[in-house]
């Protein structure tokens, strides 16, 4: 492991942040987003739109005598429609701009829908993390949505009322540019303060000198003088190990990673995917 520098952050010019998208199913990984989107909201101003999707229970109801047909609502649409006006609720009183959108899910609605029309420039999302043959099978929202979409998701399971965001990992094996993907970590980063650890992952096979390795992660965290940076070398066969055993000895609160990582251990599966099925930090995916 080597880590060779930081640097003190300075105030810089962040791209405005004015929509925040946080869908729920009102379960304890979905309260966790809404946490976390409140802290991104406060740091940001950005405008919190809660998204709920009910199944649509209703059916039309024949009434003896009548030639019209009566549409029969669940009675759980009345709780859920309750629980999502009581985010905004919550959101309003820290002082925090917030609205409601609650869509009957007939099967083909999808959260994705509704990110152009709302403008939204982050979704913040909790997942229950199945794991397993039925995660890779079935599959989740949060895996749909960062397949479909370019703006950046930030997945979590479960964060403490305490959680604080001082440190996020940006690792990768630099095969790619990356330099799209950093800056709008940069930027994540620059609303909390946070420092940005870079960490280059090193398979064997295509290995890099430690010289080599810290030149390259030197390029990139010079394109943005104005953030904190630690920059570190881990040498591996295994990225999601290598990943896994940084986090061990240097905890994160944030993982970002780039939607460009891919994870040669599954067909067709991103590291980020493989990264919000193992690990419990939070995940922005970007």
């Amino acid at each position: 492991m080597i880590q060779v520098r930081a640097k003190e952050p300075d105030n810089f010019y962040l791209r405005a942040m004015n929509a925040v998208l946080v869908p729920t199913d009102f379960s304890e990984c979905a309260d966790s987003a809404v946490q976390l989107a409140h802290a991104i909201a406060l740091k940001s101003g950005a405008h919190l739109y809660f998204l709920h999707m009910f199944t649509d229970f209703s059916e039309p109801i024949h009434v003896p005598q009548l030639s019209d047909h009566v549409i029969s609502r669940h009675p759980k649409e009345g709780m859920a429609r309750a629980r999502l006006e009581k985010l905004v609720e919550q959101a309003e009183a820290e002082g925090i701009r917030s609205s409601s959108i609650f869509v009957y899910d007939h099967g083909s609605e999808k959260v994705i829908d509704y990110l152009d029309s709302y403008e939204i420039d982050l979704v913040v999302m909790g997942t229950h993390g199945i794991g397993g043959l039925k995660e890779w099978l079935v599959g989740s929202n949060a895996r749909y949505i960062t397949r479909h979409t370019t703006i950046p998701v930030l997945v979590t399971k479960k964060v403490t009322e305490a959680f604080e965001i001082r440190d996020i990992l940006f690792p990768s094996v630099f095969s790619h540019d990356v330099s799209e993907s950093l800056g709008r970590v940069v930027e994540f980063a620059g609303l909390f303060g946070a420092t940005i650890q870079l960490l280059y992952v090193n398979l064997t096979g295509r290995s890099a000198g430690s010289g080599q390795a810290e030149h390259i992660l030197e390029y990139f965290s010079s394109e943005y003088p104005q953030a904190s940076f630690r920059i570190n070398v881990i040498d591996t066969n295994d990225e999601l190990w290598g990943i896994g055993e940084f986090i061990q000895t240097y905890p994160a609160d944030v993982i970002g990673i780039s939607r460009g990582e891919h994870d040669s251990s599954f067909f067709s599966r991103s590291v980020a995917e493989s990264l919000m099925q193992r690990e419990e930090t939070p995940i922005l995916i970007v």
